[in-house]
């Protein structure tokens, strides 16, 4: 099966400036200070024009208007209260260049998922975004793990002063949960393994600890999908083999074994008695709620969508050395930089995304349990992210595809159950 009609050029070009526009804003091209953030280079350029080039193209892939579902309503109505925060931002222009980034995102996510033939073709656009976030972790991995210490890192963490560790490790943790496509053959199965191994230890590196317990929910979930579906076999045996390993391991380093010690120092590069201290998410999130409450009128119109940290870190930096790099929270984000009215719409995205969670059971049917069970994981971790981070708020990175992909194809649910009997065979 194909995935656009043969003829509809415009759509595979679509898809190819979907995979571009996923390519740039996840691959680190350079290491720019905070203040250079204000400014655009030769890498800005080329972002704001993909970006311009696949609004319009989104645009142009919809027939009709009419079609739009209220997952692809939402995403519009996101990207007018993200431009309308410009308006009154005090730094407009970075606000109308994030603002484009998203608008190319959502509505060419919105056109491709519209255009697809059948339900074969969503698995075709899942498994794109996939292989394209698959070959960034890839390139940071390798780029940033042969590089250099920085000489002014109190902790080694991998992608520490040339990429985003939380970034990272995040973008690993989604790849996570979306892997887990069913495959025939079985040795094909188990060799999917190797990229799923590789993103854990990435995740082990970043010392990061929300995206190593989005792992475990990850691989709790599976168990329960295969445990529904009777299927108990090699599967089980190697996600207990996992948990058994991670916990021995951890155990054993609490306990101060000389050669787990010396394992976390070889992949490390660091002292092994260097300990990850807790961050301060709270104080950060007490700074936000400080600049709110003395500026209420910035709760109804927000400082401009993405720019919290120019805001946040004049008052942050009173009672921190450390540089926030957003609110640290989902809510609290949109609350910040779009007021009220991005409240709204950060609620309605949860909202919506809430149905992969709550009717998985009549999804199931539409979807089968393959594709309906990696957006059910994809939304979980959607929630649990949001917590901490700010998975949609601020610039695009290629997780902020994925979620809204799973959101818009909500929409299409009724069409693809049209089509379930000719396509079943390839979720």
């Amino acid at each position: 099966m194909k995935l656009f009609m043969d003829n509809d050029k415009f759509a595979k070009s679509g898809l190819v400036l979907w995979l571009a526009l996923i390519l740039i804003t996840g691959l680190r091209f350079r290491t720019r200070e905070v203040d250079e953030s204000l400014t655009a280079d030769l890498v800005v350029v080329i972002q704001i024009i993909i970006a311009l080039a696949s609004a319009v193209v989104g645009f142009f892939l919809t027939d009709n208007f009419k079609k739009w579902g209220y997952g692809a309503k939402i995403i519009l109505a996101y990207v007018i209260i993200a431009f309308a925060s410009g308006i009154f931002s005090p730094y407009p222009r970075l606000v109308f260049g994030y603002t484009i980034l998203l608008a190319g995102a959502g509505f060419l996510t919105i056109g491709l998922i519209q255009r697809t033939n059948n339900l074969h073709g969503m698995l075709k656009l899942e498994k794109a975004w996939l292989i394209t976030s698959l070959f960034i972790i890839l390139t940071q991995f390798v780029t940033v793990y042969f590089s250099e210490i920085p000489t002014n890192a109190e902790i080694n963490r991998l992608g520490e002063g040339s990429s985003s560790p939380s970034m990272l490790s995040f973008l690993c943790a989604y790849a996570l949960g979306v892997s887990f496509i069913n495959i025939k053959n079985k040795w094909i199965s188990l060799l999917f393994w190797i990229p799923r191994l590789l993103l854990i230890a990435i995740i082990l590196l970043t010392k990061t600890r929300m995206p190593l317990a989005l792992c475990f929910i990850i691989f709790f979930l599976q168990l329960l999908f295969r445990l529904r579906q009777n299927r108990i076999y090699l599967t089980v045996v190697l996600f207990s083999a996992l948990f058994s390993i991670l916990t021995i391991a951890a155990l054993l380093y609490s306990l101060d074994f000389p050669f787990i010690k010396e394992l976390f120092y070889q992949l490390n590069r660091q002292d092994p008695t260097t300990i990850y201290t807790l961050t301060g998410r709270t104080a950060i999130w007490a700074t936000t709620f400080k600049i709110l409450l003395n500026n209420f009128y910035r709760c109804l119109i927000g400082y401009g969508y993405g720019i919290s940290r120019l805001i946040l870190n004049v008052e942050y930096s009173k009672i921190s050395i450390a540089y926030a790099f957003h609110t640290h929270n989902y809510f609290l984000e949109h609350l910040f930089n779009m007021g009220i009215l991005g409240l709204t719409i950060a609620l309605l995205f949860i909202a919506y995304a809430a149905n992969w969670i709550t009717n998985y059971n009549k999804l199931s049917v539409y979807l089968f349990n393959g594709f309906s069970s990696r957006a059910f994981t994809i939304m979980i971790l959607f929630y649990f992210h949001s917590i901490t981070g700010i998975p949609l708020g601020g610039k695009i990175y290629p997780i902020a595809f994925i979620i809204i992909f799973y959101i818009v194809a909500l929409d299409k649910k009724a069409f693809l159950n049209t089509n379930i009997k000719q396509h079943s065979n390839h979720i």
